[in-house]
Order: structure tokens, then C-alpha cells, then sequence
């Protein structure tokens, strides 16, 4: 009767309800790890922690999308307390150096006492329901499967199968936080059935871009270029030749000098290399501070000169140039608008929107822009990886354009 009641107490005290999805209980509403570990104990559960962050997109997009579904709220709610732990916020930042959380989101099985229940028993970045009923089972032990196990499977003598080196690289990442290496990836490239290497999209991507003149991706890809009509494209063409300078440029390959890369590449894509070089020598500008502030609008004059699309600059610093010229502010919307867009929006994206609005001279519009999106504003009060967009969501509130903030 005592461990019913004090359950019942803990329950009614410390749980945040879905009426279908993980019933979670969280250290922003009070709850700590000593009461969870308490509770846990008298419902006989082990523990789910979620470590996140209030500006995490990921984070955000598993609790809309996986964590709110009925399958996974049974599944772990029988057999779990869930923990859901703001890693910035009160016991939550030294829990988070408890278990060596390094990323976002990031899932960890305990036992009672706090213990993980698999070696580095961790995961980060998005997953589906099944992909996170799996990994309970493997914490609960339905299918335990050690690091040691994986690196003797793939120690033993012997062709490796395409599926068990896909296997190989995720437990790589969630034990020993290591993306997949080249030689891996190009291993599990030879493992694949060659005939029909180039049906498998994945593996068409890899080569694309793990290629660099000197490298194993680099020759396939030479001999197989009828299989990537893109790079006859004048835009596609650009950014992979360019994507290639420039990590020569900053040394990423010793064995080939940046002189032999840029020799190989002349030769190979002689109608678009030069364009891709002076883009390159472009794009570095984001680099250096001594040029960043000149970057946005030299990249915009380029593209207009070369009629390539905006879409060309993966990381557009528009937010770093204190003199963008009214008609590029305009244009970099387009690069944001996605982020906006998502189910929770993107902030970074929300704040660039509303600086590019009031940068743009449409400072009317940039106040009802940022006005419709206050309260999201308000819950990054005082996240100091946030600072440059709640400050400039702030001051284009209250209808002042914002100065050229260093993020």
C-alpha cells in the first residue's frame, strides 16, 4: 500500500500527460533526478533521459512527430519513467556533464541508481518510432549488442557484408561519436553489388561527395560521370567542383597538394572550373574576419554576373554583413524560409527572416513578422547560444532596425 501511494504521489506531482504519446516528467516543471530515480524504483521501471535544449530543431521535431505517437507512448511508458532534461537549465547542466552529452538531442537508458544500461548507451540526432522502440529493446536487453561485439565482427577475417558495415558505422557514431571515415565508407562502397552501384542513391551520393582528385571516389566517379547528369548543370556543376577547392584549401588531404587538386579538376571540368574557382576564392571570405563583411554582397554580385541561383551558398552570413545592400537582403529570405516554415519553426531562421525584412527597408512588416512569432521569442530569454536572434527579434519588436550584431 506504501508503494502504491507514494507512486501515486510522484504521478500526480511530476508527470507532464500526453494523452497518447511518452508521459514524460520534467526538470523545468520541478521534477529531479532523485525523485525519478525514486519513482522508478516503485514501479519497478528502468529510465529514459532526454537531454535537449529550447533552441534544438531536432529536438523539437521528435517530440511533434515521434514522441507524441500512441505506439511509442506505450511502449515506454510500461516499461519507463521518462526523464525529459533541459541540459541548460538548473540540475539538468550537471547531468549533462554526468553523462558526457555532447549533442542534441541525446537519449540515454539507466537503471535505478543512474546506471547506463548499454555501453555509452546514447543517441543523437532524429529518429522514428521504430528506430526508438529498438533501441529500448536493446537497453531493456532484448537484443543487447556491445561496441566490442560490433569491432570484433568487423576484426574477423573475411569479406564484410553491405548491411553489417551500415550497422558498423551507426554503432561507430552512437558508441564512440565518430562519423563514418573514408576508408569506411569506401569499404562499404566495394561491399555493395557492383552492378547496380550506381541504382543505389545513397551509395551515388557518397562517391559524389567523398570525391577529391587522389582518392578511390574521385577515380569511380571520373568513369562514371554519364551516371550524374546534374554535373552537366552549370549550377551543380559549381558547387561540387567548388565544394572540392575548398576543403583542398584548407589542407583536409595531405597527399594531394591544392595545385595538383586544382590541375585535376581544369582538367576534368574545364567548361565550369573557372567559375567554380572564383566562387571558391568567394565563398573563403566567410572565413576570414577580415573580409567577412564584405561577403554577402560580392557573393550576390557573382551570382547576378554568372546567373547561378541563390541557393548556390549553403551557409549564406547575411546576418555578418553590416552594409548588405537592400536588394540582397531581400533575396536571402528565399534561404530561410524553409526554417520558418517547419512544424516548430526554426528560430535562427525566424530572427534572419526578420533582420532581412527590416535590413530590406520593409521595417513595418519586420515588426508584425517578429510580433507574430513573440512567444516562441520569449522562450530563449537568456540562451546564450541564441543571443544574436533573440536580440534582434527584440529590437525589430519594438520597431528600431537592429545594428550589425557579431553572432
Amino acid at each position: 500500500m506504501k508503494k502504491l501511494a507514494l507512486s501515486a504521489v510522484l504521478c500526480l506531482a511530476l508527470f507532464s500527460t500526453n494523452a497518447q504519446g511518452i508521459k514524460w516528467q520534467k526538470n523545468v516543471d520541478g521534477a529531479t533526478f532523485q525523485q525519478v530515480k525514486t519513482l522508478a524504483k516503485a514501479e519497478n521501471k528502468k529510465i529514459f533521459l532526454d537531454f535537449y535544449t529550447k533552441w534544438c530543431g531536432p529536438c523539437r521535431s521528435m517530440d511533434m512527430n515521434v514522441f507524441n505517437q500512441k505506439e511509442i507512448g506505450d511502449y515506454y511508458n510500461d516499461r519507463f519513467i521518462n526523464f525529459k532534461v533541459d541540459a541548460e537549465v538548473g540540475e539538468g547542466i550537471e547531468l549533462a556533464k554526468q553523462y558526457e552529452v555532447r549533442g542534441y538531442p541525446t537519449y540515454i537508458f539507466v537503471d535505478t541508481e543512474g546506471k547506463p544500461l548499454i555501453d555509452a548507451g546514447s543517441s543523437i540526432g532524429r529518429a522514428d518510432v521504430e528506430s526508438m522502440i529498438a533501441f529500448a529493446k536493446e537497453a531493456l536487453g532484448g537484443k543487447v549488442k556491445t561496441w566490442e561485439a560490433y569491432q570484433a565482427e568487423y576484426n574477423a577475417p573475411g569479406k564484410k557484408d553491405p548491411v553489417f558495415l551500415q550497422q558498423y558505422m551507426k554503432a561507430r557514431l552512437k558508441f564512440k561519436r565518430m562519423p563514418p571515415s573514408k576508408a569506411l565508407l569506401w569499404e562499404w562502397v566495394q561491399a555493395l553489388p557492383q552492378e547496380t552501384l550506381f541504382k543505389n542513391e545513397q551509395a551515388k551520393n557518397t562517391i559524389k561527395w567523398q570525391a577529391s582528385p587522389g582518392n578511390e571516389f574521385y577515380k569511380l566517379l571520373i568513369v562514371n560521370t554519364d551516371k550524374y547528369p546534374e554535373l552537366s548543370n552549370k549550377q551543380n556543376a559549381v558547387k561540387f567542383i567548388s565544394n572540392i577547392l575548398l576543403m583542398a584549401s584548407f589542407g583536409r588531404d595531405a597527399s594531394v597538394s591544392f595545385e595538383d587538386v586544382k590541375a585535376t579538376l581544369k582538367k576534368d571540368f574545364p567548361k565550369y572550373f573557372d567559375m567554380a574557382l572564383e566562387y571558391t576564392e568567394i565563398d573563403k571570405m566567410r572565413f576570414d574576419p577580415n573580409t567577412r563583411a564584405d561577403y554577402a554582397n560580392t557573393y550576390f554580385e557573382f551570382i547576378d554576373r554568372e546567373d547561378l541561383g541563390i541557393d548556390l551558398a549553403g551557409m549564406l552570413s547575411v546576418n555578418d554583413t553590416p552594409h548588405l545592400k537592400p536588394e540582397y537582403a531581400l533575396r536571402a529570405i528565399a534561404r530561410f524560409e524553409e526554417g520558418v516554415n517547419t512544424d516548430p519553426p526554426h528560430f535562427y531562421s525566424v530572427a534572419n527572416v526578420a533582420y532581412l525584412l527590416s535590413k530590406g527597408g520593409k521595417q513595418e512588416e519586420a515588426k508584425k513578422f517578429a510580433n507574430k512569432f513573440k512567444g516562441l521569442t520569449d522562450t530563449f530569454e537568456g540562451n546564450k547560444k541564441m543571443k544574436w536572434a533573440y536580440e534582434t527579434m527584440r529590437t525589430i519588436e519594438q520597431g528600431e532596425v537592429p545594428t550589425h550584431l557579431t553572432r
